[in-house]
C-alpha cells in the first residue's frame, strides 16, 4: 500500500503509515491490481503537493500515485 502522511488534508486515511521526511498525498492504486507501478509526482520552487495531485484523476488506475511536499519552505 502506499503510505499516508502527516498532513491532515490527507485524501485517504485507510492508506498504511510510513515515516517519510516530508509530507505528502497519496492515491492507491486500484484493488486487486497484482503488481501497481508508482509514480511519485515533485512539484518545482513555488508550487506545492496539491498542485500535481490534480493530475491523479487522469492517472490509469494500475498507478499508486504520490505528490511530495518539498522538506523545505521558501521565504
Amino acid at each position: 500500500m502506499i503510505p499516508t502522511h502527516t498532513d491532515p488534508t490527507h485524501t485517504d486515511p485507510t492508506l498504511s503509515p510510513l515515516d517519510l521526511p516530508m509530507s505528502f498525498l497519496g492515491r492507491p492504486a486500484a484493488a486487486g491490481t497484482e503488481q501497481p507501478w508508482l509514480l511519485v509526482l515533485m512539484h518545482g520552487v513555488g508550487s506545492h503537493e496539491k498542485d500535481l495531485f490534480a493530475l491523479a484523476r487522469w492517472v490509469p488506475a494500475q498507478f499508486h500515485v504520490v505528490s511530495l511536499r518539498a522538506p523545505y519552505a521558501m521565504g
